[in-house]
């Protein structure tokens, strides 16, 4: 019984307050450069897509030339200012830029195309989470070893290193689930079937 008004109460609060605790995640996760407040914003900003019903037919509202205009300029910022030390915050105003971005241009494709795909790709969207990062700063690591500075590697590395490191996860995703699904089950906390 008090689980349940404990569950009311939460639920209330998270819904009169929405848009306040989304604009507090957010200043957190954009000032306090820790791995754990990124995982808190997204999982916020997720629950606010599921909880106000937002659908990808509601991004054909956004200008995709101004969009596209942001998100490069966003990008040669961040890539022009790595090495500072205020360039998370960057980097994450880059971030959110990204994700609306590729939402916004994937709703060009085909409808019943791409929710094959986005729903194919979210079973595997957990093992992406958990690996993506560790691979990720791995990979950038040795390309800064291998490649030149220069900006415009930088720009590729920005560009590509993310696609590889997606890619390379949800094929070794799809072994796994395929191959030896009780060990997929048990990485994955048994959320996809």
């Amino acid at each position: 019984m008090n689980r349940r008004i404990c569950s009311n109460c939460i639920g209330n609060a998270a819904e009169k307050f929405m848009w306040q605790s989304l604009a507090v995640l957010l200043l957190i996760w954009l000032f306090v450069n820790m791995s754990i407040t990124q995982s808190i914003c997204f999982w916020g900003f997720g629950c606010f897509i599921v909880c106000r019903n937002i659908r990808l037919d509601s991004l054909d509202k956004i200008s995709k030339k101004l969009l596209c205009f942001i998100y490069i300029v966003m990008v040669i910022g961040d890539v022009l200012t790595r090495t500072w030390k205020g360039n998370h915050i960057i980097h994450n105003m880059c971030v959110i830029a990204g994700v609306i971005f590729w939402f916004v241009c994937f709703t060009d494709f085909k409808r019943e195309r791409l929710n094959r795909i986005l729903l194919y790709v979210s079973s595997h969207c957990f093992c992406i989470y958990l690996f993506h990062e560790m691979n990720l700063s791995f990979l950038q690591k040795i390309c800064a070893r291998l490649l030149p500075k220069s900006a415009v590697f930088q720009f590729l590395e920005y560009i590509f290193i993310p696609i590889v490191i997606i890619a390379g996860i949800l094929l070794i995703s799809i072994f796994l689930k395929k191959r030896f699904p009780k060990f997929y089950s048990v990485i994955t906390g048994n959320r996809v079937q």
